[in-house]
């Protein structure tokens, strides 16, 4: 899941378009930049990804290898009259891990009729699903789920998906 942004810099003369055809994915993600500027003199693009790498060309794809938040900012001079321009957007591109699981009882609360499971690999975009015992219980910062056992073999799902990663889903029993 992806999203492409598309941001103006309003009440420029002439106007700066920064576009980014994805924005968000799992585990890495090969991003296609493009910088537009609405004049007809030529232009001198800069790029920056993370305040370190520098890209000076109007159009360019970056493989991000690494989960991560980065900041990309565009620079732009006008090659006639020196003029500049640009602007910056703080995690533009998100990449997150793929969500993993250790489920595992805690034998201190764990008794013949119950069951605590807990997510360990919580991060603040992980949206968990748990479902066991008849019982479906879901939403952000829900890292844990209790459940009575009804049955001498009780299936517990839990399903993780962070913004921008496809659900990874884990059975228990």
């Amino acid at each position: 899941i992806s999203d492409t942004v598309i941001k103006t810099f309003e009440n420029s003369t002439p106007d700066l378009i920064m576009e980014a055809d994805k924005t968000r994915g799992c585990d890495s993600l090969t991003v296609n930049f493009t910088g537009k500027m609405s004049t007809a003199d030529p232009i001198d693009y800069t790029w920056t990804i993370n305040d370190n790498e520098i890209v000076k060309q109007q159009n360019f794809k970056r493989h991000f290898a690494d989960p991560g938040f980065y900041k990309v900012n565009i620079m732009v001079t006008n090659q006639v009259t020196q003029c500049r321009d640009g602007f910056t957007i703080d995690s533009m591109i998100k990449v997150f891990p793929t969500p993993t699981a250790n489920i595992t009882a805690d034998a201190d609360v764990c008794h013949k009729s119950q069951a605590l499971l807990v997510y360990t690999h919580q991060i603040d975009s992980s949206y968990c699903i748990w479902e066991a015992g008849g019982n479906v219980v879901s939403g952000f910062n829900n890292d844990s789920f209790q459940f009575n056992i009804y049955h001498p073999v009780e299936l517990a799902k839990l399903t993780v998906a962070n913004l921008g990663v496809k659900a990874a889903r884990f059975t228990w029993n």
